[in-house]
């Protein structure tokens, strides 16, 4: 039997394949589009944030004449080894004065110098968390396609220099210590139960058996629940289980800082601290045996 052949049609061919591969173009341009975009604004946050962390909001300031230099060291001195404030604004207006000095084509984001959204950006004391998220619709300027389009979110975050505070230095309050970002007691070491909780599993039927080492019932996180069955997750002190290991519960964020801030915010762990300092300082709160929970507060037995 003979086959029949079949003729092509390159137009029928073309129809379908040249929309795929216009897609396919559409989106290569995008991904070079957001690496250029991102690069820029990401090493002008690197810039700005280690800048800030150094010289303050004093960025431009340096390299004056001699007297100006000595009377800033002057100055610097009266502060006393303090740290100077860093408002969000600043840090925010000199990430936008570098991101245009680096050329980067906002042009591709939405809403170009408007669309650069920094309010979760963050200063303390000891760091600077730098935050820009913003939009890249697939062809900038055109609603053709619609909402589609890239999310993006850069993310930097330094410690700020403290530098050497000649007032206390060689002195015992100038020794660091350890707190938790939600706790309220500062710790001596970094080997401390609490900074380092063992975590536990247990199926879910079972943790109304367990007690902690403290004697207290184990109840939901407010954060991650409870489990709908399954395992469960629990540490040796506090009295919450958790349904997720990721939980921020079981996390802990550590800071060093002096031991003189620490005195004025934090009490002293019962479990790594001196035990006459912590004893003292729990007497005059009519408290004893202190253990921490979960969110680093001392309990009573």
């Amino acid at each position: 039997m003979k086959k029949k052949r079949y003729r092509g049609f390159y137009t029928l061919e073309a129809a379908v394949i040249l929309p795929l591969f216009a897609c396919f173009a559409v989106f290569l341009l995008l991904f070079f589009r957001a690496l250029m975009v991102q690069w820029g604004i990401d090493t002008a946050m690197e810039k700005t944030a280690y800048t800030m962390a150094l010289y303050g909001e004093n960025i431009g300031e340096q390299g004056g004449t001699k007297e100006q230099d000595e009377k800033d060291r002057q100055g610097d001195a009266d502060k006393k080894g303090r740290l100077q404030e860093i408002s969000v604004p600043s840090v925010v207006a000199a990430t936008i004065l570098e991101i245009e000095k680096n050329d980067t084509p906002l042009r591709f984001v939405q809403f170009k110098e408007l669309g650069l959204d920094f309010h979760k950006t963050k200063v303390s004391g000891r760091t600077i968390e730098l935050v820009c998220s913003y939009r890249m619709p697939i062809v900038a300027g055109s609603g053709f396609f619609g909402k589609l389009g890239l999310n993006l979110t850069s993310r930097v975050t330094v410690g700020r220099w403290t530098g050497l505070d000649p007032f206390h230095y060689g002195k015992d309050d100038g020794d660091m210590v350890y707190v938790t970002e939600y706790g309220e007691d500062y710790h001596e070491s970094l080997q401390c139960s609490y900074l380092k909780p063992a975590i536990h599993a247990t199926a879910m039927a079972k943790i109304g058996e367990i007690r902690s080492r403290d004697h207290r019932i184990y109840h939901p996180c407010k954060e991650c629940g409870a489990a709908q069955g399954g395992v469960v997750f629990y540490t040796d002190y506090g009295s919450r289980y958790h349904s997720a290991v990721t939980c921020p519960g079981l996390k802990r964020t550590i800071h060093a800082i002096p031991r003189s801030e620490a005195v004025k915010k934090y009490r002293p762990c019962p479990k790594c601290s001196n035990k006459s300092q912590a004893s003292r300082k729990y007497k005059k709160r009519g408290m004893t045996n202190g253990i921490c929970n979960d969110d680093g507060n001392a309990w009573n037995l």
